[in-house]
């Protein structure tokens, strides 16, 4: 193992020469593209001011995928290897893992700060590139929001670094969450994390399908809040979990009523389907009734709003297949006649296309299972405030 002095210098060297590439005049056609996509057009790369670019640029070069699909990381890593060290290549390539958290502060020693993440509960030996000045600002039972990439044994910070005092730990806690509702699945790093989660997901399922006799209904936007009340009663205090008992009298009191946090019901569209799917749980799908009017009457799917929802099913990456799955189990020759419709595809069979056609589209992590969410562990975090 390489002494951590050594491995700081090269890691700072080559996290400048990645910025630097993603500074050169075809990189930052690409970084002004990405403005202007997450802006909708509204600010160009002039428009960013000082203080979002670090994080801006960070985003772009691990995040943000280039023409020919890669990241410009990686496309860094591809074009240069000439101009790099087999030392710079193995850990450029290591960088592939970087994360992003709310991390608690346990100690900081030698430069190295032992550091908690809200986010997927495990504690990281961070480093900052410019070693003992960079640690200098990280003081214990505070908080601070990175990112981190592998280090060997460490893990160093990488982009942008915000930080929070211990007054400020409610702000960390709800910036913890945030980054969890952004992505779900980091949660889940841990394997008993994923394990539990997973047996979460099945007591939701069964638990709707008790709820509403059956895995599935599609209601007004209006109608969420007291569906989710009524659904997360049962679940609580009628449901009766592997052991024989309710959560209420597992926990032994009247638990609060964990309702996630959602604004669907404002939002402008004419039905929200609820599905119990027994690995993600209770998953939310936005116009799933139109989906199910194009899927009894394919011709809809040709023309207007049908045509629009049926194609964002298809093509919106963070849609889960299963989505359409379900439609296949009932009737695959309806569901192969409602996307020959939607998208232009006259010969497009379910059994024998669809997989090669989702492929082009769907994130295989992407996930809807919103109510099977995990949170932040509130019961840690408050420990964290008393020790």
């Amino acid at each position: 193992m390489t002494d951590l002095e050594t491995l700081l210098e090269c890691a700072g060297t080559l996290k400048q020469k990645l910025v630097a590439f993603g500074q050169t005049p075809k990189m930052s056609e690409q970084f002004a593209e990405m403005i202007f996509d997450m802006t909708e057009g509204v600010m160009g790369l002039d428009d960013i001011p000082d203080d979002a670019l670090i994080s801006l640029l960070e985003s772009f070069l691990f995040e943000w995928q280039l023409p020919d699909g890669l990241t410009p990381r990686e496309r860094f890593l591809k074009t240069q290897k000439k101009t790099l060290s087999p030392e710079e290549q193995a850990l450029l390539a290591s960088w592939s893992d970087r994360r992003e958290g709310i991390f608690y502060i346990e100690s900081v020693e030698n430069g190295v700060i032992s550091a908690y993440n809200l986010v997927d509960d495990i504690t990281y030996s961070v480093v900052a590139n410019q070693g003992l000045v960079g640690a200098a600002p990280f003081k214990v039972r505070h908080f601070f929001f990175s990112g981190i990439v592998p280090l060997e044994t460490y893990w160093m910070l990488s982009g942008e670094q915000r930080l929070f005092t211990p007054d400020e730990a409610s702000d960390a806690l709800e910036s913890a969450q945030e980054l969890l509702q952004a992505d779900p699945a980091s949660a889940f790093r841990k394997p008993e994390r994923l394990a539990a989660s997973r047996e979460q997901a099945r007591e939701f399922c069964a638990s709707f399908i008790e709820c509403f006799s059956g895995e599935i209904i599609v209601i007004a936007p209006e109608e969420l809040p007291e569906t989710l009340q009524r659904f997360f009663h049962h679940h609580t205090f009628v449901h009766k979990g592997p052991d024989g008992k309710t959560i209420a009298e597992r926990v032994g009191e009247t638990p609060e009523l964990p309702l996630p946090p959602t604004d669907l019901e404002e939002a402008e569209f004419t039905s929200i389907g609820l599905i119990a799917h027994p690995e993600q749980g209770l998953c939310m799908f936005p116009e799933y009734g139109t989906i199910l009017e194009a899927f009894e009457k394919p011709a809809l799917a040709a023309k207007g709003y049908h045509r629009q929802i049926v194609q964002e099913y298809v093509e919106l990456p963070d849609v889960p297949v299963f989505a359409l799955e379900r439609l296949a189990q009932q009737d695959s020759v309806r569901l192969s006649q409602m996307i020959q419709k939607a998208m232009g595809k006259k010969s497009f069979t379910w059994e024998r296309d669809s997989a090669v056609l989702l492929a082009k589209y769907k994130d295989e992590n992407a996930q809807a299972g919103f109510l099977s969410f995990s949170s932040v562990d509130t019961s840690r975090f408050a420990d964290l405030l008393t020790d």
